[in-house]
């Protein structure tokens, strides 16, 4: 059995702006018709968290939120719609002093209603007043000064077997830019064992982490620091924290991950960069800059716009100025392009937009070169290894859904599937939770979703065709299939889908005269169909 028939039964649906806004951007879609209206919408700022609140007029299911400085946006939201026409939204954003703007509007189109709220300067704090002995809530030196007293809450599971503290710290610093350290402790009731987690985000290119927090890693049994800048991430593992403060020798440590303009680089970078883009990544103390140490480390670095629908490579630089090629992956997050890779070494590193791709299965000459440089140049699908891509290899069901989720920014579900081989914890779980919860896949009639099963092309239509309904597009279009020899192969749960797709122009024959529709679908063909979906489902 395959895909049954579609729930017609009405959907809530919220749906991340920063993954419509980009599929806008990159694929001309325009804006559907106006359904309703933001009444009023409020906005406040507290502890690293824009809150906004609104009402809205009946009929509107989810509400777009921008939040703006000047005419710059910042960040791009969606809120869910209560059942009394109300809607909140928590954004979590490192911010300086100054006036910002929020602007709110029906997802679905039609007029923003705006509000303002203003960040008044940081004072620094009495001398009087008592420190903070929570990791990461110290000033952390003194280039920061506290902008709110450190914040303390206690989460406790269910059962009281794991208790959390969560201690949140806003700080400005010396630039001027906003900084959030947020430190969670876990501990385990039974065992005692205790795991540390910080997180740090900077709107600047660089930010402090503080020697206590060091000191706290080096008592709990695991740990992790993620530094957040403006222009990607970067998480260090327990050994990498422990390696970094035995260099620092008790001192603050400033983390940075920053672009550099090419007039600011050193000859030899600048020769070998070329035309990419180059960012600089290091560790520095008061009295010596940390270039290698031990355990792991995650960066992501945000692919900048002047790149995108650029398919790109990663260099080290090293200091004799060879370029030396990372491997990584490009992912996507929210709307946003990542480079992502694991180092033990920090130094300049350039971003190299490519016209051709890293596989030796896939030709400039084969049909399939660019509709796989267009899926793999966005984050939507990944070789089979570094070096080859299988473009004639089958895709699996679990894939396709995850290529999907990828493409919708990656939102989180809002439940669990209830299908029953979709096992906790596995790469492809939260796209199929997701698929679910929006109606993108129901499974087969026995309750399994068939994870490893190979999706057929018919299938591949199915879950198209439910996708586009997820989000909103025109479902009108259709063919007339008579031409093809075995369209009667069809089933007549996928026909609807089936003749939307050749319609669109997203599925057409594997020949002049048949469609194929029970064959498995290869990964070539999910990407051409993906670059068709892209390009014609909503025009």
């Amino acid at each position: 059995m395959n895909e049954i028939s579609i729930d017609t039964k009405t959907r809530f649906v919220a749906i991340l702006l920063t993954a419509a806004v980009l599929c806008a951007s990159l694929f001309g879609m325009p804006q559907v018709a106006m359904a309703g209206a933001v009444m009023e919408v409020s906005a406040s700022y507290s502890g690293g968290v824009v809150s906004v609140t609104g009402a809205v007029s009946e009929g509107t299911h989810a509400v777009a939120v921008l939040v703006y400085s000047g005419s710059t946006l910042l960040r791009m939201e969606t809120a869910g719609v209560e059942t009394d026409w109300t809607f909140a939204k928590s954004i979590t954003m490192a911010l300086s002093a100054g006036t910002y703007s929020v602007k709110a509007a029906d997802y679905d189109g039609g007029e923003f209603s705006e509000t303002t709220f203003t960040i008044a300067p940081a004072t620094p704090p009495d001398d009087s007043s008592p420190g903070s002995d929570v990791p990461g809530g110290s000033t952390g030196g003194s280039a920061t000064t506290p902008a709110t007293q450190p914040v303390t809450r206690t989460e406790t599971t269910l059962d009281g077997s794991v208790s959390t503290q969560i201690v949140t710290t806003t700080l400005t610093d010396a630039q001027g830019n906003q900084v959030t350290r947020v430190a969670r402790t876990s501990t385990d009731a039974a065992t005692g064992a205790s795991t540390l987690g910080v997180s740090i985000s900077t709107s600047g290119e660089s930010t402090i982490i503080p020697s206590d927090i060091f000191e706290a890693a080096e008592s709990a049994d695991a740990a992790s620091v993620a530094v957040e800048t403006a222009e990607g991430n970067v998480a260090f593992d327990r050994d990498a924290v422990l390696g970094m403060a035995a260099q620092a020798g008790g001192e603050d440590l400033t983390v940075a991950l920053a672009r550099r303009d090419e007039s600011s680089l050193p000859d030899q970078v600048r020769a070998a960069a070329g035309q990419g883009v180059v960012y600089e990544l290091s560790v520095q103390s008061a009295s010596e800059e940390i270039v290698e140490f031990d355990g792991a480390v995650i960066v992501s670095i945000a692919v900048p716009d002047d790149l995108e629908g650029q398919n790109v490579y990663l260099y080290h630089i090293a200091a004799d100025g060879t370029p030396v090629l990372v491997e990584g992956v490009v992912v996507l997050r929210n709307g946003v392009r990542f480079f992502e890779f694991t180092t033990d070494h920090f130094s300049y590193y350039a971003l190299q937009p490519v016209d051709t791709l890293p596989f030796v299965d896939v030709d400039e000459d084969d049909w399939w070169f660019d509709s796989i440089y267009y899926v793999c140049a966005r984050g939507l699908f990944q070789g089979k290894s570094r070096s080859t891509f299988a473009p004639q290899g089958t895709m699996t069901r679990a894939m396709l859904v995850t290529v999907l989720h990828r493409l919708d920014g990656a939102p989180e579900a809002s439940a669990i599937s209830p299908l029953t081989d979709v096992q906790a914890g596995q790469w492809y779980t939260a796209a199929v939770n997701w698929a679910c919860a929006n109606g993108i896949v129901e499974g087969y009639p026995d309750g399994r979703f068939g994870v490893g099963d190979d999706v057929t092309r018919q299938q591949m239509a199915v879950i198209l065709y439910r996708y586009a309904t997820y989000k909103g597009y025109s479902l009108s279009a259709a063919s007339n299939l008579g031409g093809y020899s075995d369209a009667a192969e069809i089933d007549a749960w996928a026909c609807d889908a089936m003749t939307w797709a050749n319609a669109k122009g997203i599925i057409a024959g594997t020949t002049p005269t048949t469609l194929a529709p029970r064959s498995n679908a290869s990964r070539a063909q999910v990407a051409a169909v993906l670059m068709r979906f892209a390009e014609n489902a909503n025009k």
